[in-house]
């Protein structure tokens, strides 16, 4: 059988501990409570830059795909601990959208069943990035060791693993269409577990539409620049062989 617990009151404290000491547990306490406020102070203004910091990426720009609209924006990976399903020291961050009537309708529209599965045009993409202060003009995907994403509690297929002694994949971009559910009324949810290594990531997801050779030469064509029949006209233009420092393409223009 326990003991009782003896309950001590002020006065008895009083008049176990001399004034002196009393005074010294008193500013003891001061100096804890005011270490406390000044590390919670540290802890916001990091925050605070963190989320400034994270309001300025963008992410590098892939030639086969057009973003048509941020789904959600990119976010800071903070991650609490996860111990269910994982492997213990791991990180889980989750996330939630409910995607608009309008991609709903885009994506159902265009994916087509081919070879027993189906193929999406537009896409859902997720990207990750490590936050690099200060933030370049552009953020490359790089993605936390361990990566595990699961989209509606389905594991999403990851990039190939990179060689090596980490275990992380390839800095490309994630296709999770799958497992998303195609419905403006029903809510999608996210879980990403990585294991920390002292760096941070920001997540994001994106609506693309997949280009095809012919979109990306049409827009090539598109763009001011000289025209083919031109380019041949040069080919065989004998002023090519001037000394003239001055481009001959540019030459003929203005004399036009």
């Amino acid at each position: 059988m326990q003991a009782p617990v003896k309950l001590y009151s002020s006065q008895s404290v009083r008049s176990v501990c001399s004034p002196r000491s009393i005074l010294r547990i008193r500013s003891l306490a001061c100096a804890i409570f005011s270490s406390y406020q000044a590390l919670q102070s540290t802890e916001i203004v990091t925050m605070n830059n963190n989320m400034d910091s994270v309001a300025q990426i963008k992410f590098k720009n892939i030639p086969f795909y057009e973003v048509i609209d941020e789904v959600i924006k990119p976010t800071l990976l903070t991650g609490t601990d996860r111990l269910q399903d994982v492997s213990r020291g791991m990180k889980e961050a989750t996330f939630k959208f409910i995607m608009s009537v309008e991609h709903a309708n885009l994506v159902a529209g265009n994916r087509y069943y081919s070879h027993g599965k189906y193929e999406y045009p537009y896409q859902f993409q997720i990207r990750i990035c490590q936050l690099i202060e200060p933030v370049p003009n552009e953020s490359p995907d790089d993605m936390p060791l361990s990566l595990l994403i699961r989209v509606n509690m389905q594991k999403c297929p990851l990039p190939p693993t990179q060689q090596g002694f980490e275990l992380r994949p390839t800095k490309t971009p994630i296709n999770c269409s799958e497992n998303v559910k195609i419905s403006p009324i029903v809510a999608n949810n996210i879980a990403i577990h990585w294991t920390p290594n002292g760096k941070k990531y920001v997540f994001a997801m994106f609506l693309v539409k997949i280009l095809t050779v012919d979109t990306l030469l049409k827009k090539l064509q598109d763009k001011d620049g000289i025209s083919s029949e031109d380019t041949k006209n040069d080919i065989g233009n004998p002023q090519l062989d001037s000394d003239d420092d001055e481009p001959p393409t540019k030459r003929n223009k203005q004399e036009n």
